[in-house]
């Protein structure tokens, strides 16, 4: 199912947008560490982890890179999101 949406995602974690990052690797880093808090807590799969990461960095992708949106979104709901997303799937 996901297989035919394979592509590569552009890199977020340096874009700047009037003069400051949107999203550094830190915060993704910390985003990707509480998603997997999550996983580990709820005890879901690994494949639940890496789907989870890849919903996040796919939607940071589209409101950096396409949208030129400013602000981040808040971290708690942003892996929260993921991780229910990627548990449906």
């Amino acid at each position: 199912m996901l297989h035919a949406q394979d592509k590569v995602v552009k890199n977020y974690t340096n874009v700047k947008i009037c003069n400051r990052l949107v999203v550094d690797a830190e915060r993704r880093e910390q985003i990707v560490q509480l998603i997997a808090l999550l996983v580990k807590r709820k005890g879901y799969k690994q494949e639940t982890l890496h789907c989870a990461v890849s919903i996040m960095d796919r939607y940071h992708s589209k409101i950096i890179n396409d949208l030129k949106w400013t602000d981040a979104p808040n971290r708690v709901l942003m892996s929260t999101i993921c991780v229910l997303l990627a548990a449906k799937l």
